[in-house]
């Protein structure tokens, strides 16, 4: 049993005995929750999902869902309330739409560009390699000579 998995078994052991909203939970509603809570974001840690966060409010909002579930409410319309209630920032994986396309193409985009510049770079290079002019071994003899 991974770490994660431990936490979750955990986490349900201990929100099934605090909870009423659980006492209906059956196995697939135990994944829905694991799920959506994996799939949001703490809005207090930011960089954990909301199933491993312990702050305050990522307790409300797992509380939150718990309920939404228990009262027949589909995986959409959880996520769609609390989108509307906290914006995309709650959801790890945002919706590509126009107001955050810099977000998914951004690093595309700058990918393309170093991989552009590179190109000129090694280009610009073998050019002047060509330019180099070639000694002869008198030639080089007479630079050796100067150069003591």
């Amino acid at each position: 049993m991974t770490a994660s998995s431990m936490k979750h078994f955990l986490l349900f052991i201990l929100l099934s005995f605090c909870s009423s909203a659980f006492a209906d939970f059956n196995q697939t509603d135990t994944q829905r929750y694991q799920t959506l809570t994996s799939e949001l974001r703490c809005l207090v840690c930011q960089n954990e999902n909301l199933s491993d966060s312990t702050a305050p409010l990522a307790m409300d909002l797992k509380h939150q869902v718990q309920t939404m579930i228990a009262e027949g409410k589909s995986n959409e319309a959880i996520l769609d309330y609390l989108t509307t209630r906290y914006g995309e920032f709650v959801l790890f994986k945002p919706s590509v739409s126009p107001k955050n396309y810099l977000l998914w193409f951004g690093p595309f985009i700058l990918l393309v560009f170093a991989v552009a510049i590179l190109i000129i770079v090694l280009v610009l290079r073998r050019r002047e390699t060509k330019n180099v002019i070639k000694l002869t071994e008198e030639e080089k003899q007479k630079l050796q000579e100067l150069l003591k």
